[in-house]
């Protein structure tokens, strides 16, 4: 196996700092968060000569943090925008190809999934969709995108209310929750009902098609080799919420709609991804011990779920992003080391 170190370290990398004219050193001001800019998720190209990446960037006028896409040079040259004003641009993705990029944006209004010509610069959006896109995956060959949402479910109620008069102003009823976990940090507090399924629309748009149902969250979807099947991770168990961690890697035809489970042990099994000889799955997580904390670890297994072997033993660091070399002998991670 090889380890693949981010090519933008540090993650948060500043790229603008201080004027030169500053020659002696001034202590960080509150409105010094103002000139800070980071990058995050470079994508690199089928060719391996361009990267990709989301630049993040904070408006001192309006207190929001912004991102556009830059491109550069493996070699570090042509280094230009892809994207500029004060939208949300993210998730990037190269088409097999390498002629497009699929990625997200909200510069009209909503969040949608658009595609650029690479070559002509010429960029469209190819959904209209309620709900924000997420997790963006090209086909195979090029003519369908595989992405997850967030559909919304009923909201519980206690009682069946009356309906406000024409033109009254009643405050808002009270807000029922059935759910073990029904708030997080990092939004508006409570989650809203519902459940991430997953999607496909053809690469040059039209009308999403859903691929999974039920109340039911479905979660790290990618493709396999072949084109007609994908993998994604679920816990299907009756009681999910009260054992979180213990999804497992489902795999589902998606012309007939059969569905298959991969594995069955407790822990969670997150990110699974097919060989391009499509004879093996890379996935990462753990079999549960029911202790405070576990590293999530490199697994491999058979295409049929069997076999199931753990490759970073010996590493005492967490596993993410993994990615398979084109000859189906190595796989290529991510970890973080020393913060």
């Amino acid at each position: 196996m090889k380890y693949l170190f981010s090519l933008l370290l540090p993650t948060f990398i500043l790229l603008q700092c201080f004027s030169s004219a500053h020659s002696q050193k001034q202590p960080f001001d509150y409105l010094d968060v103002f000139d800070l800019q980071f990058v995050a998720d470079p994508q690199i190209s089928p060719d391996g000569n361009t990267i990709v990446y989301v630049r993040h960037q904070f408006d001192i006028m309006t207190d929001r943090l912004y991102t556009n896409l830059w491109s550069i040079s493996f070699n570090g040259d042509n280094h230009q925008p892809l994207t500029s004003g004060k939208s949300f641009y993210s998730t990037p993705q190269w088409s097999p190809d390498g002629a497009r990029l699929a990625y997200t944006s909200t510069e009209e209004g909503s969040n949608q999934i658009f595609i650029r010509w690479m070559e002509s610069g010429v960029t469209t959006s190819i959904t209209n969709l309620t709900r924000s896109p997420g997790n963006i995956q090209w086909s195979p060959d090029g003519s369908k995108l595989l992405f997850t949402m967030r559909l919304p479910a009923p909201s519980p109620t206690i009682a069946n209310y009356p309906a406000p008069p024409p033109g009254a102003e009643w405050a808002e009823g009270a807000k029922v929750i059935e759910h073990v976990q029904y708030r997080a940090d990092g939004t508006s507090g409570f989650i809203d009902e519902g459940y991430t399924h997953i999607f496909v629309v053809s690469a040059y748009g039209g009308a999403p098609r859903q691929l999974t149902n039920g109340d039911f969250n479905h979660n790290t979807p990618s493709w396999a080799p072949e084109g007609n099947s994908i993998l994604f991770t679920a816990n299907f168990s009756a009681d999910a919420e009260l054992d979180p961690t213990n999804a497992q890697i489902y795999e589902l035809n998606i012309n007939t709609g059969e569905q298959s489970q991969l594995t069955a042990r407790r822990g969670p099994h997150n990110a699974p991804v097919v060989s391009p000889d499509g004879r093996y799955i890379a996935f990462t997580g753990y079999e549960n011990r029911f202790v405070g904390y576990q590293l999530d670890l490199l697994y491999l297994m058979n295409r049929d779920g069997t076999n199931i072997r753990v490759l970073s033993e010996n590493l005492d660091r967490d596993i993410s992003s993994l990615q398979w070399a084109s000859d189906s002998q190595s796989i290529f991670f991510r970890y973080d080391d020393e913060g």
